[in-house]
């Protein structure tokens, strides 16, 4: 498999989650809680997969006038 079909980082922490959709990490960790946005957990540690992120950028659209 070549390099470039690898992402950088499949999962982020909140920080740089947060600014994926634009959002705050208190936005973040209330849209985690409520169970709309899926996460990682690897021990204590609390990640978010990327494309879990996109999917949840792209699921939120709304057009004009919705």
């Amino acid at each position: 498999m070549p390099s470039n079909d690898i992402p950088e980082r499949m999962l982020v922490d909140s920080r740089a989650a947060a600014q994926l959709p634009c959002v705050s990490q208190r936005t973040l960790w209330s849209l985690k809680e409520s169970g709309r946005l899926s996460f990682v957990a690897i021990g204590r540690l609390i990640r978010f997969d990327v494309r879990d992120l996109e999917a949840f950028v792209s699921e939120s659209k709304r057009k004009a006038g919705d």
